[in-house]
């Protein structure tokens, strides 16, 4: 009867035959006397190796399995293994004489112990110099890990993080074992569950040692066990990217075990490279140009300002807000989702109007950080800088992120709504729940979007993807989820909003067709529908057309639907159908075919399809850039838009314009605060005259806001009126003797009326 294995020896092969046949054959001849047992799991794609194992090695236990990585392979071999203790060991590693036997009479003999690594060498028996560790934290990793070591090799940090003193024969203690070879008491590992499978190679045995620690247990490497190790030999046959794969391994572990951002700290700062120094520099060029003189250039608008107003009734009322900010047609809301984002910032910041320029600030610059993240992951470094570095200096993309309004969210959701549909169209169905509830919040802050629809309805049908009823129901409650409130809101009046809503594209679609009076195809419609989207694809680019669109736009225009067509009908050729140009030609389709259809879409329409034109126009450039040729004419298109907006945006048109602008917040804040001055807390009514003076409340609702900010709120009876002029033709040529002038500035003028 065999005698059971104490030991069980787990090693996880990937594409090494001959080593492991080397490793099991020095296994048997080191004279051990532990009764073991070996599994052999093998995460190779072809498996070539089982028959070797057989003939050679009859008594290996061979588990063939789908390579789901390092740790996922030893689980797999450790739900085999019989023995007390389990021995992890790298193919490329051959076992010394008794190192086997000295690492399970250790543990036998220290209660307190949970893992005992060997000490690893090279052929001739010296050890290596950087093996074990004490705690892998972010400060650790920062100086470890990153170009501060490469600067600094003896930093006293480094020095403590690695432990380089192997020429004693004493065990040491430790935090962290190389995961190349170690030992670890089998009811440790089963009631941590053995490795965390979401690292796929690296830092495994890091978050391994550091869950063991938690249980209170210690670490030990004793350099009398010696194990030769050939240093990444599988990694070096490895078909995946090794580099890709260890960072995303690192950031997950800090992720797990210290937070997000520690773990964005340390990205940063082990990855920086040259590439990480662009990306930075562009960063902060984005950061200066979005926020210096934020609040001066702010424009605090009538609308702006109603929408602040919405807020102070709610939060008076101690009321949740069911619906949004409302639309240009008088029957039609936003979700309220916005806020319920915003409105706790603006009660933090104590109701200060500027914490809405500060908001939409912070989520232009989270739109070029996610740009450069997830261009990346979708096509290449190189495209993520340019399109980053092109989103940066876009007057378009600045001009929304400095007016602050809600819809400016929209193009940051866009982008994990393309990270989920590339997932779908490679078949993982779980994202469809996200997809559908991503498009229902964005549809909280615009209904643009709204084109998202057809969008996944023809990735769907070009993947030939099965839907069942689950998929179906699990879509519309993804869907409805971020409408619950809205349709709770429009329950009081009987679903009449969501009606017309439903009602209002087959309305303009039937309008354009010429069924209805509205849009309707003409040679006058075209010219205008088109104008409209080239003076998009001009205004990304370069500062406002003055007269239509320009030469430029329509150039960007045609190299970008070309571009995109050649692209997509090349993945269709080559039977390419999960090509992500799919993805990007079904966006582009449908985003501007339903603007066009819509007819003479105003800018902030577009807010889906922002970041279309400049991706696939970076895209192009990284394409052409490979011949000389082609770098030339990138170089003189950067060198366009970079001297053209650089002279816009310092100018009074931009960084500057409060100096000019009758509608910069500076201004009306002064025009409140000389109200509130001349008022001495009694109470008055208010009256605007200007642009949109036609609207509700003279537009002047952004004055209300400052006045209640100030502490007294303009009241619909009173003796005394003030009328704050911003067209200053309409001014009175005389005054009456009731009547008082107050100048705010050229642009902005006040009179009181005693009535």
């Amino acid at each position: 009867m065999a005698m059971k294995p104490i030991v069980s020896i787990i090693i996880v092969n990937y594409l090494l035959e001959q080593e492991l046949l080397d490793c099991l054959s020095s296994i048997y001849k080191s004279q051990t006397k532990t009764p073991f047992e070996i599994i052999v799991v093998d995460n190779s794609e072809i498996k070539t190796i089982q028959k070797e194992v057989k003939k050679y090695f009859p008594k290996v236990v061979y588990i063939p399995n789908s390579n789901n990585g390092f740790g996922g392979g030893n689980n797999k071999g450790a739900l085999k293994a019989q023995g007390k203790y389990l021995f992890f060991l790298n193919p490329d590693t051959l076992v010394k004489p008794k190192a086997i036997d000295i690492l399970e009479n250790f543990l036998e003999n220290n209660h307190n112990a949970g893992i005992v690594a060997p000490l690893l060498t090279d052929l001739e028996d010296k050890p290596f110099a950087l093996q074990g560790s004490n705690k892998l934290t972010p400060l650790n990793a920062i100086f470890s890990l990153s170009f501060i070591n490469k600067l600094f090799p003896n930093n006293s940090i480094s020095h403590k993080y690695w432990l380089k003193d192997w020429d004693k024969k004493n065990v040491k203690k430790i935090s962290v074992v190389p995961g190349t070879a170690f030992m670890i008491k089998k009811s440790i590992f089963k009631q941590l569950h053995g490795f965390d499978e979401k690292f796929f190679l690296y830092f495994e045995e890091s978050d391994l040692c550091k869950r063991v620690e938690k249980l209170g247990c210690e670490i030990y490497i004793t350099p009398k066990a010696r194990i030769f190790h050939a240093w990444g030999q599988s990694t070096n046959k490895s078909k995946k990217n090794i580099a890709t794969i260890f960072n995303e391994s690192k950031f997950y572990y800090f992720k797990k075990h210290y937070g997000v951002f520690a773990a964005w700290l340390v990205k940063l700062t082990t990855e920086f490279s040259k590439e990480t120094a662009i990306f930075l520099l562009i960063l902060l060029l984005g950061i200066f140009l979005r926020f210096f003189m934020l609040s001066q250039n702010f424009t605090f608008d009538g609308e702006i300002g109603d929408n602040h107003l919405d807020l102070v009734n709610a939060y008076t009322h101690h009321q949740i807000p069911l619906r949004g900010a409302p639309t240009s047609h008088p029957w039609l809301y936003f979700g309220p989702l916005f806020y319920w984002v915003y409105e706790p910032l603006l009660i933090l910041n104590k109701f200060n109007p500027v914490t809405y320029a500060l908001f939409g600030a912070v989520v232009s610059i989270l739109i070029i950080i996610a740009n450069y993240i997830i261009v990346k992951k979708l096509f290449s470094s190189s495209v993520a800088l340019l399109s980053t570095y092109l989103i940066t200096i876009s007057p378009l993309f600045l001009f929304f992120g400095r007016i602050s309004r809600f819809f400016c969210i929209v193009p940051l959701l866009v982008y994990p709504f393309l990270i989920m549909l590339k997932k779908l169209a490679k078949n993982e169905k779980k994202y469809l729940f996200w997809i559908w509830f991503l498009i229902g919040v964005m549809l909280n802050f615009h209904y643009t979007p709204l084109f998202l629809i057809p969008v996944v309805i023809s990735v769907l049908i070009a993947q030939k993807i099965k839907i069942n009823g689950k998929d179906i129901i699990s879509s519309v409650i993804g869907f409805l989820i971020p409408f619950t409130p809205l349709l709770i809101y429009d329950s009081r009046e009987h679903f009449t909003m969501t009606v017309n809503l439903i009602l209002w594209i087959p309305y303009r679609i039937l309008g354009f067709l010429g069924i209805y009076h509205k849009n309707t195809v003409t040679q006058a419609v075209l010219h205008e529908n088109t104008s409209s989207i080239l003076n998009f694809f001009s205004y990304l680019f370069t500062q406002t057309p003055q007269n239509g669109y320009t030469i430029l736009g329509l150039i960007v225009f045609i190299i970008t639907i070309l571009f995109v067509l050649f692209n997509a009908y090349k993945a269709i050729r080559n039977h390419t159908v999960s090509s992500v140009w799919l993805m990007l030609f079904a966006w582009g389709f449908w985003g501007f075919l339903a603007l066009f259809v819509h007819g003479d879409a105003p800018l902030h329409y577009y807010v889906p399809l922002f970041s279309f034109p400049i991706i696939i126009l970076s895209l192009f450039f990284v394409t052409i850039s490979k011949t000389n040729l082609g770098k030339i004419v990138v170089f003189i298109f950067l060198a366009f838009v970079t001297i053209s907006n650089y002279f816009f945006f310092f100018s009074t048109q931009w960084l500057y314009r409060y100096k000019t602008d009758p509608y910069a917040y500076g201004l009306r804040q002064k025009a409140a605060q000389t109200i509130i001055s001349d008022a001495h807390g009694k109470p008055f009514m208010l009256k605007r005259v200007g642009y949109y003076d036609d609207y509700a409340k003279n537009y002047s609702q952004n004055y209300i806001y400052l006045l209640w900010w100030y502490g007294n709120m303009p009241k619909d009876k009173a003796k005394v009126e003030y009328i704050i002029y911003e067209d200053m033709s309409k001014l009175p040529k005389k005054l009456t003797p009731k009547e008082k002038f107050f100048s705010v500035s050229q642009n902005i003028a006040i009179i009181r009326e005693d009535l």
